[in-house]
């Protein structure tokens, strides 16, 4: 099997892993782009809306409050900066963008 065949083979859970629900939204409908400064434990340090409905522009501060996987050890300090697309449907969950995917909002 090639990696072509691999990708489309799990692209669909590929996707759910970058997803996660995000809590304490309120019940609004739309989508919009945001990048996150994520620490290295994980956590969302600071979130900036890009683009999109601007209705979800004050879901900035609500996603500090997400908690992706670890991306480094404890011993390790890490910042990475990543795109995500949020959608509200009512409930609201968060995509992060692949990094080569990702093109900074217009």
């Amino acid at each position: 099997m090639n990696i072509d065949e691999l990708v489309r083979k799990y692209r669909a859970e590929l996707s759910r892993t970058r997803s996660i629900g995000i809590k304490g939204t309120p019940a609004i409908s739309g989508k919009a782009d945001f990048f996150l400064l994520v620490g290295g434990d994980g956590k969302v340090e600071d979130a900036e809306f890009t683009s999109g409905d601007e209705t979800l522009k004050p879901l900035s501060a609500t996603l500090k409050t997400v908690q992706f996987q670890n991306i480094s050890s404890a011993s390790q300090p890490l910042k990475v900066l990543r795109r995500g697309t949020v959608v509200c449907n009512p409930a609201c969950a968060i995509t992060l963008v692949p990094s080569s995917e990702a093109r900074p909002g217009r």
